[in-house]
């Protein structure tokens, strides 16, 4: 559509009735308007699939990013000797502790905590006997029984 067109259509309704003769320009401004309606409907569809496609792309660069940023990370630059140091240091004072009660049961031992963090830590926790030696055992005193009853229920 022109400006030309949309002036002579603002002339064409402020006629009336409109003149017979005007019937097939109109017809045809009507046509090429819906033409044109299709083309920028295509156009716009045919943008925004462009544009899904670039955020992907982008998401894709993101996550891209961060797995450069994790290897950069200065915990890379560690030796596994010293980085297995650190974890029998952090986890000396905390021994996986085993209950004899259900309820009592403790789920967070630290050396299975750091062994969660990432394939690298765990191989380092798994082959770190220390983190596994520190082990400590409760048994649960119930009323009128002794220790060695206790251990058989």
């Amino acid at each position: 559509m022109t400006l030309g067109q949309s002036a002579r259509v603002n002339e064409m309704l402020r006629t009336f009735p409109v003149p017979a003769f005007q019937f097939s320009e109109i017809s045809q401004y009507q046509r090429d308007a819906e033409k044109d309606m299709r083309d920028y409907s295509l156009e716009i569809s045919q943008l925004r699939s462009r544009l899904m496609y670039l955020q992907e792309k982008q998401d894709l660069l993101k996550k891209h990013i961060e797995r450069l940023r994790s290897l950069s990370a200065p915990i890379r630059l560690l030796p596994v000797e010293l980085l297995s140091h650190i974890f029998v240091v952090v986890c000396e004072d905390d021994p996986i502790l085993f209950s004899t009660g259900v309820s009592d049961w403790k789920t967070w031992h630290l050396p299975f905590t750091l062994a969660s963090v990432c394939s690298g830590w765990r191989q380092i926790a798994i082959n770190t006997s220390q983190l596994w030696s520190n082990l400590g055992l409760e048994y649960a005193r119930r009323a009128g029984m002794n220790v060695r009853q206790a251990k058989v229920r």
